[in-house]
């Protein structure tokens, strides 16, 4: 994949099979007050944008993904950890312009789950953004497909004791999660 925190352009290129990493699942006795968390997962399966201008033409990105959130289990609080964003492309803080591209069968990570015998666990949710990731900026989206999809399942919650553990909540937008300052789209599948 691609990171980069700079001025980009990609034309005529091919993102394909390409992942972020899974978040660690641990469990650490030792921990101060039992409290055990899992890993976050990376982000942008095959690209991540942070600030900058970053303009794509007549490019594809097929099968690309994030991470899955980390496990926690222990006998204390414990949390689930966060799925990754953005399937195919993270941006963040980015002026980002995609153009005469296609995005196919891309997909965010499920959210960590949590299970606890002494406190309540609360999982995470699962990863926004099948496609595309954007928060922050300005993103101008023009004759491009976005088919087939996903974002990621919400961890489930279990607890044993007084109180019932939360589950996570299903990612949002399949396609396309925004946040960002302005958008525009044209002609787009």
């Amino acid at each position: 994949g691609l990171f980069t925190t700079n001025d980009c352009r990609i034309t005529s290129s091919i993102f394909s099979n390409n992942s972020s990493r899974n978040g660690r699942s641990i469990g650490e006795p030792g921990y101060p007050c039992n409290y055990v968390r899992g890993g976050a997962a990376g982000s942008g399966g095959a690209c991540y944008f942070r600030s900058g201008s970053v303009h794509i033409s007549d490019c594809r990105f097929y099968k690309n993904n994030t991470g899955h959130g980390g496990n926690a289990s222990n006998n204390g609080a414990t949390n689930g950890g966060t799925a990754g964003k953005g399937g195919a492309i993270y941006a963040f803080q980015t002026e980002l312009t995609i153009d005469s591209s296609e995005f196919r069968e891309n997909s965010t990570g499920h959210g960590g789950e949590a299970d606890s015998w002494g406190e309540p666990a609360a999982s995470k949710n699962g990863g926004h953004g099948g496609a595309i990731y954007f928060e922050k900026g300005s993103l101008s989206l023009a004759h491009s497909i976005l088919n087939g999809n996903q974002s990621g399942k919400g961890g489930s919650g279990l607890y044993s004791g007084n109180f019932g553990g939360r589950c996570g909540n299903g990612g949002f937008g399949g396609g396309l999660f925004f946040t960002g300052d302005y958008c525009s789209f044209r002609s787009c599948l």
